[in-house]
């Protein structure tokens, strides 16, 4: 939906000195997008999890789209693409995982990845509407386990940090 305005945006300040990237979860039709990729400068792409089965469950969708689309935008970008991990003890804090996406990263010539430690800092808004907080109180990190998987990434050679 936010494709035509971001093209727009894009090929108006193309001449111009100001850097353009996006931030996506990748949940986005190709040919949307596809016009306008070689006027960004950067991609963060958002992977929770590479299990199908385990990100239908998480967030009511499919992975597959995502997938497909990463792959077909390192074929086009890889340079300028960074993977965004948001990082969940429970779902995603695990060495399997990191092993199984820095090899993704690699074959598809994709060389940075962030990750996102999970916080509960939007808890008090769920209050604050009188809902409940849907992770409750899972998904935080002991002490010291993102520079854990910083560390498990950066022995494939990936350049890694946390943000």
């Amino acid at each position: 939906a936010q494709a035509p305005f971001v093209g727009a945006l894009l090929r108006r300040y193309a001449a111009s000195e100001i850097s353009g990237g996006v931030e996506t979860s990748g949940f986005f039709e190709w040919s949307a997008v596809e016009g306008f990729l070689e006027d960004l400068d950067f991609f963060f792409f958002d992977v929770k999890v590479l299990d199908g089965a385990l990100h239908r469950r998480l967030t009511g969708q499919e992975n597959d789209m995502l997938l497909d689309n990463l792959a077909r935008l390192a074929r086009r970008c890889a340079p300028r693409i960074t993977v965004s991990v948001p990082l969940i003890d429970g779902v995603n804090a695990h060495d399997e995982f990191f092993e199984e996406l820095s090899y993704l990263c690699l074959r598809l010539g994709i060389s940075r990845m962030r990750l996102l430690p999970y916080h509960t800092l939007g808890r008090s808004k769920y209050e604050a509407l009188g809902r409940e907080y849907p992770m409750g109180d899972e998904g935080e990190l002991p002490p010291g386990a993102p520079e854990r998987f910083v560390a498990a990434v950066r022995r494939y050679g990936l350049a890694c940090g946390v943000e």
